[in-house]
């Protein structure tokens, strides 16, 4: 597998809603955006949104995707956040719903996570071949009994380790909860069990008040800069200008993270995921 340890990118992903998007439209001239970060931008879809069927955080249908996609492709590279659980079939929804309703766009997506619980290798060597030149974040799901002993983690890692290119760890299973210390214990954990940190991204309560210290502490552990950050959960909620925005990004917080981000250095592949 390569990778790109070149030019700095952050990627905040998990819109769905057209107002989201429209401010995300805005965002690279209101943040005075500097041309040597790549800005990557993302859709929160799952089986939900191929069926017509997507409420909430999750995109409602392929037409809204493509609109949604085309949108925000004129400011920065698009990227998708695919929430299958389950689903053994994943790759097929995504090849004959997603990239095919999507086509002219679908091509300038850069990176697809999968939070899909244990993906055969069939379904994602499928779904390289239909789509190449896709990067691949699987999520590696440590909250998980049979995933705490180390020898359980390493057959993981050593399963997909050849198929897909970063690995989301994230220790309060999506919740949103867990905080620096936990995150890099995780890390200490998949280094042990020998995996490459510029492979990790990382999750679980992390946002703008945790990003300098996350930064400053993972150098250290990794001897590196590439430790990506998923701070979706963090990004949610409150209230902008006055107004309550629900489950919905949050564009106040979005832009003290990106601030941080940039302040801190932009290390290279930090992800507001």
């Amino acid at each position: 597998m390569e990778f790109d340890a070149g030019r700095s990118s952050v990627c905040v992903s998990g819109l769905a809603r057209d107002d989201e998007c429209a401010w995300f439209t805005r965002l690279p001239q209101e943040l005075a955006w500097p041309d040597e970060v790549e800005l990557r931008l993302g859709l929160l879809v799952s089986p939900a949104t191929c069926q017509g069927e997507g409420r909430g955080a999750v995109v409602r249908d392929l037409e809204r995707l493509g609109w949604l996609l085309e949108r925000l492709h004129a400011v920065a590279t698009p990227a998708l956040h695919w929430c299958g659980g389950r689903d053994p079939d994943f790759a097929g929804q995504l090849l004959e719903g997603v990239r095919a309703a999507c086509a002219p766009v679908a091509r300038h997506v850069a990176l697809l996570q999968l939070n899909v619980a244990t993906p055969s290798l069939g379904e994602i060597l499928r779904l390289r071949a239909a789509w190449p030149g896709i990067r691949l974040i699987l999520q590696l799901p440590l909250w998980q009994e049979a995933l705490r002993e180390a020898a359980a983690r390493r057959d993981f890692i050593l399963r997909y380790r050849e198929v897909v290119e970063y690995f989301l760890l994230d220790p309060s299973g999506g919740r949103g909860q867990a905080g620096v210390s936990e995150a890099l214990s995780a890390v200490d954990d998949v280094l042990a069990d020998g995996l490459d940190p510029a492979r990790l991204v990382l999750a679980g309560g992390l946002g703008a008040a945790e990003l300098p210290d996350l930064l400053r502490r993972s150098c250290v552990r990794t001897n590196s800069r590439l430790v990506a950050i998923d701070a979706q959960q963090k990004l949610r909620g409150g209230s902008c200008e006055g107004r309550p925005v629900g489950d919905a990004l949050n564009p106040k917080k979005v832009a003290d993270y990106l601030r941080a981000f940039l302040l801190a250095g932009g290390g290279s592949a930090v992800m507001g995921w």
